[in-house]
């Protein structure tokens, strides 16, 4: 990556949206960061009535879902895509309807892959069989294994791990 590339040629992003400190505000609340969970933070504070400023640093905003063109010319990657793996239990997106906006999450099939120097592969997916499948060019019993570890995780994770995740939190005690 050779510095800054703007999103659309001549594209300049301003270098303030507000006055620098300023002596008084109109903002009720002022989110540092426009990442997911900023952007989260304060579309609560605002659906609760508070005027909202968000401050971020970068050229846009997005944090972690942002898609950045990283290791080379035209190919695209999520940075911290591995915190999306639990995005369908997260009580914004329901809460704040982001649906009814547009909001998608495209999660493909082909999750991550290895080749080994011998020419062999490994692929990993989002369905167990097709893993199961990839594991067993390279070891019938290993394949076995991981399906019966996989049922038992995912299950794990739609009881337990999911629900636990996003608890409300308990009320201070007295």
């Amino acid at each position: 990556m050779t510095g800054y590339q703007p999103p659309l040629p001549g594209y300049r992003p301003p270098t303030t949206f507000v006055e620098e400190f300023p002596e008084r505000s109109t903002y009720d609340a002022v989110v540092i960061g426009a990442g997911p969970n900023g952007l989260i933070a304060a579309a609560y504070l605002a659906r609760a009535g508070l005027r909202v400023c968000v401050c971020e640093r970068r050229y846009e905003i997005g944090g972690g879902l942002a898609t950045e063109e990283i290791l080379f010319p035209s190919h695209y990657s999520n940075p911290h895509a591995v915190y999306h793996m639990m995005v369908d239990y997260m009580p914004p997106l329901a809460d704040l309807g982001l649906d009814r906006h547009g909001l998608t999450f495209v999660s493909p099939n082909a999750q991550t892959a290895a080749v080994f120097e011998d020419g062999s592969s490994l692929l990993l997916c989002r369905m167990i069989e097709d893993t199961k499948d990839s594991i067993a060019t390279l070891s019938e019993r290993d394949s076995r294994t991981f399906g019966q570890v996989m049922r038992t995780w995912r299950r794990l994770v739609e009881e337990l791990v999911a629900p636990a995740t996003y608890l409300p939190r308990s009320p201070p005690s007295t």
